[in-house]
């Protein structure tokens, strides 16, 4: 689908530069754990997804690392692309992400910074890229 290309740009483009915390150190709370996509928003105007689409996931892990499993249809064919990131949070509601080269985990590919906001067992993650406001919205799995 035309739209879902703006997700992986969307965390492409903000995925996480790699924090300068120590790696003993361990995040904690509501963010931490893996999430469903539901919905999706350009602009206000919800992208239909298709069962393929629905189902990707993002998860955070507590050592600010995290894994992008983003499915797509295209040619009557549903495939997974895995995105390895890290994450830290840039202020009280906004989260930077690094995305690596799925080739050379040494390479970063992008960081793109987003709000987001959880309420009710539900991830709301606000971007703008170029130009675009994309909003996509998950679902807590554990």
């Amino acid at each position: 689908m035309k739209y879902l290309k703006y997700i992986p740009l969307f965390f492409i483009a903000t995925i996480l530069l790699t924090s300068c915390q120590k790696d003993d150190v361990q995040e904690t709370g509501p963010l931490i754990g893996l999430w469903k996509l539901e919905r999706a928003f350009d602009e206000g105007e919800e992208i239909t997804l298709t069962d393929c689409e629905l189902k990707s996931t993002l998860e955070f892990k507590a050592n600010n690392t995290g894994i992008l499993n983003e499915h797509d249809f295209e040619d009557n064919i549903c495939s997974n692309e895995i995105v390895t990131l890290r994450w830290e949070k840039a202020e009280s509601n906004t989260i930077r992400i690094t995305v690596f080269d799925e080739d050379d985990p040494t390479t970063i590919d992008g960081i793109i910074d987003f709000t987001y906001l959880i309420e009710n067992e539900l991830l709301t993650i606000v971007s703008t890229t170029e130009g675009e406001k994309i909003t996509i919205i998950y679902s807590k799995v554990n």
